[in-house]
């Protein structure tokens, strides 16, 4: 008697296929929150440094308040890793 296999192939295939569309999310979201930090202070400090009214008191409180954001960012990417490693399980 033949076995069949077909039900298991399908729901390994639909697994497989979840979990590439999962760590292509996951990779996703960390390389925007990554990048926005970045892409944020440069175009804060292109403005200010631009502005003729901006002086070094006010392109330090922008870069203080950049730095606030960026450290978020950099947070909230840390959360999304260690979630990701947290429910990866072992090989």
């Amino acid at each position: 008697m033949a076995t069949d296999f077909s039900s298991l192939q399908a729901a390994i295939t639909a697994l497989t296929t979840q979990v590439t569309v999962t760590t292509t999310v996951e990779a996703g979201a960390t390389a925007l929150i990554s990048g926005e930090a970045a892409a944020i202070s440069t175009a804060v400090t292109a403005a200010l440094t631009a502005d003729a009214a901006a002086n070094a008191t006010t392109i330090a409180a922008a870069q203080a308040a950049i730095a606030g954001v960026s450290s978020q960012f950099a947070a909230s990417a840390a959360s999304l890793g260690a979630a990701v490693v947290a429910n990866t399980p072992s090989a």
